[in-house]
């Protein structure tokens, strides 16, 4: 319920403030797991993206996040995976890989909100190969003007967000390359 209201309200707050181009919205699998990478310029961009994905997705999100009831209840409802970033965290990558028997799962393969994009952990890599499921990439530009709201009010920003398929990928490979490659497609785009 939280999520669909959530999503909701993110979709109209988009269509009213931002001009928005979407590309390769059909490129998700229908159903069953899958993998969405994407880069990540703003702190708005798990529910950008979620708005812009038909199915419900599952997300990896910093455990600071979660400090305090309210917000941890808040957060666990919404699908959000809480990660212990800087470390390998197993509990978070077993969690993920619980999520992906069924359903699709958002990572963000830099971590940071604005990371160079040769920050690449290796978890996305981890996760594409232990799972095995289909992965998407996503390309997000001009999210970084969602905020403050003040400066789109008066004039329209454009977000653009481009999904592919990618099948390029070698899951055989170190799950360091494997998240490279991953973020290699997302950036070519």
């Amino acid at each position: 319920m939280l999520y669909r209201l959530g999503k909701l309200t993110i979709n109209c707050f988009l269509k009213l403030f931002f001009d928005l181009v979407l590309e390769g919205e059909d490129v998700f699998p229908s159903k069953g797991p899958f993998i969405l990478a994407s880069n990540h310029p703003s702190h708005f961009d798990p529910p950008l993206l979620a708005a812009f994905v038909k199915r419900r997705v599952w997300f990896l999100a910093k455990e600071e996040l979660f400090r305090g009831r309210i917000a941890r209840i808040f957060f666990y409802n919404l699908g959000a995976i809480p990660v212990k970033r800087n470390s390998s965290d197993f509990r978070a990558m077993r969690r993920s890989l619980d999520i992906l028997k069924e359903r699709p799962l958002l990572v963000f393969p830099q971590g940071l909100v604005a990371a160079p994009w040769e920050q690449v952990n290796a978890g996305v890599g981890f996760l594409a190969k232990k799972s095995g499921v289909p992965l998407v990439a996503a390309r997000i530009y001009g999210s970084e003007n969602v905020f403050p709201i003040s400066k789109s009010l008066f004039k329209r920003k454009t977000i653009k967000v481009i999904f592919s398929r990618i099948q390029e990928v070698n899951l055989d490979e170190a799950s360091k390359v494997v998240a490279e490659k991953i973020m290699a497609k997302i950036k070519s785009f």
